[in-house]
């Protein structure tokens, strides 16, 4: 089993004051995770970076490729968390947070073709950066488990 461990989500950064608070909030969390020993967990830096509510430009989809590195370049004992970020439902991660990331993080929220689900991987594995990776879907609000094809069923 492994722990997805977020650390950002939209309505906290109001109470941080700027971006070196913000990328002091993730460096110590690393830090701590790691010094720890805590294993089998993986970093979302921030749910959802494209959601219009985050005000800390850090936090925005345009720059958190750069907070990404920033997480994986925390070391404690020669150990660092693998670390991505998500987008809002439906949304294909820019080509700059794959290069970043080292796994791809996405959200089959708003999704009801388990089509494209399948089709977001397909498009996520044709970006410039790609490079092999875990693809993981970590939300999704739909179910329908009891049909022979679901989000589910098309994400594996």
């Amino acid at each position: 089993m492994v722990s997805i461990v977020n650390y950002f989500y939209f309505g906290q950064d109001e109470r941080l004051r700027d971006t070196a608070a913000v990328e002091r909030a993730a460096m110590n969390t690393t830090r701590w995770i790691l010094q720890r020993g805590y294993r089998n967990v993986i970093v979302d830096a921030v749910n959802e970076s494209n959601n219009r509510r985050y005000q800390k430009p850090a936090l925005k989809a345009h720059a958190v490729h750069e907070l990404i590195a920033k997480i994986k370049a925390v070391e404690v004992r020669g150990r660092r968390l693998l670390t991505g970020t998500s987008f809002n439902g439906n949304t294909i991660p820019p080509d700059k947070v794959i290069a970043a990331s080292d796994f791809a993080l996405l959200h089959g929220n708003s999704v009801s073709d388990p089509n494209r689900i399948a089709e977001m991987v397909k498009i996520t594995h044709a970006l410039p950066s790609w490079r092999p990776m875990p693809v993981v879907f970590n939300e999704d609000d739909h179910f329908n488990f009891d049909q022979p094809v679901n989000n589910m069923y098309r994400a594996i």
